[in-house]
């Protein structure tokens, strides 16, 4: 099945981030989730600091109605985990700064993590900088050069992300999914590729790599894998992915002889299109577990043949 048919949306891919990360791991979604809330709220609070001092840091005009007095840390849960906030502080208190939070299902919430997803994706810019300002900040405004360093602050932690070291893994999974983009005037489908590796050690399952290209072109998925071992990714005991030619035939010439095996969930999405009643769907997909969760192959093959005697006779 060419899976060009998936369209899924960046609220979706980040879904996908959280679901995969661990909570002792630096180096997943969910920290690059938190850590770019962190930074544009700082970048906010001093802005707002700014506009209640009537003056820039280190400007020191006459009538200034108070002085800053370094930062106070303040904790604020969020769907994602804790994050720590450096919370600017002024001598005479007088500053009371306005701090977002995030609800789990709330519409800031969910428009925060879609924001953050694209972003990673699509690449930082300006415009999606200052949307999530207005999103945290209803009402507030902040200067074109703040919204700029955030904007470079923010690219610098998501390239930290993108190229951070691949401890060893013992199995990989492949899959891909399909964003419109919009690139010069024109909206277009691009492939996300997305690599998950099941930690050695932990045997805990974490995004390893994401990868923006055009299409699931053996190319693409060359290119993608040249760029996980150069950040040390080490040979799998196994691969598994869905039947795509792209897919395979990088692993065949990549990773030489490293088995590759079919994703049951989309051999199931597969058996499913072939199934015309709707009463049988159901049935079909349930003798297709059982056969996965049998206890050897010969119990496997077993039920297999049962299976296929059964559905020629409904047949």
């Amino acid at each position: 099945m060419t899976e060009h048919t998936k369209h899924t949306t960046f609220a979706d891919i980040f879904k996908l981030f959280e679901h995969l990360t661990s909570d002792d791991a630096r180096e997943n979604a969910g920290v690059v989730l938190l850590d770019a809330f962190r930074l544009i709220v700082e970048h906010c609070l001093r802005a707002q600091q700014d506009d209640y001092l009537g003056c820039q840091k280190h400007d020191r005009p006459g009538d200034r109605i108070d002085y800053r007095n370094g930062y106070k840390k303040r904790a604020i849960l969020t769907p994602a985990g804790k994050v720590d906030i450096n919370v600017p502080q002024t001598r005479k208190s007088g500053f009371h700064p306005i701090i977002p939070t995030l609800n789990d299902g709330s519409r800031l919430n969910n428009a925060f993590r879609t924001a953050v997803a694209e972003m990673y994706l699509k690449g930082v810019s300006t415009r999606k900088v200052t949307e999530i300002v207005q999103e945290l900040f209803p009402g507030q405004t902040i200067s074109a050069a703040t919204v700029s360093k955030c904007a470079q602050e923010l690219d610098g932690t998501f390239d930290e992300w993108r190229n951070r070291k691949i401890d060893p893994i013992s199995i990989l999974y492949l899959d891909a999914t399909y964003i419109n983009i919009r690139e010069s005037c024109i909206v277009r489908d691009w492939a996300v590729l997305i690599a998950v590796g099941v930690d050695s050690e932990t045997g805990r399952r974490r995004i390893i790599g994401v990868s923006v290209s055009l299409s699931e072109a053996e190319e693409h998925w060359s290119n993608f894998f040249k760029s996980l071992m150069a950040r040390g990714m080490n040979r799998p005991t196994l691969v598994v992915s869905d039947s795509h030619v792209g897919i395979r035939g990088t692993v065949a010439k990549t990773l030489i002889g490293v088995p590759w095996q079919r994703c049951q969930f989309h051999f199931q999405q597969n058996a499913q299109s072939y199934v015309t009643g709707k009463r049988l769907k159901s049935f079909v997909a349930g003798e297709i577990r059982a056969i996965f969760n049998s206890g050897n192959r010969e119990a496997a093959e077993k039920r297999t043949a049962m299976a296929v005697s059964l559905f020629r006779e409904k047949k």
